[in-house]
């Protein structure tokens, strides 16, 4: 079965994911998410079943992926300030990746 990778959080007025078919890409998307907003981003593997007109159907109707399992997350530590290209401060986190 094909494998897709989501990475995801949930802040207190918005959510934010993204899906990719690179495991590698979407760990450096969610490191740079948990970096830039000081959340905990959540990676997960979704197993799904090989495309078909009946599985689009199901997608239509609400199905879900087979299986979920979570990879890892990245948990902000602490924040420090760096200075951009321009020499403004800008507020960045210190993250932490978590294996579960």
């Amino acid at each position: 079965m094909p494998k897709v990778y989501q990475a995801s959080y949930k802040e207190n007025d918005k959510s934010w994911r993204t899906t990719m078919a690179s495991r590698a890409s979407i760990l450096a998307e969610a490191r740079d998410a948990a970096k830039e907003h000081g959340v905990k981003v959540l990676v997960e593997e979704l197993e799904i079943d090989k495309p078909s007109f009946k599985y689009f159907i199901e997608c239509m109707n609400g199905r879900q992926a087979n299986s979920r399992k979570i990879i890892c997350a990245f948990v902000p530590r602490e924040s420090i300030t760096i200075e951009d290209e321009t020499g403004t401060p800008v507020k960045q986190w210190k993250v932490k990746k978590v294996s579960k």
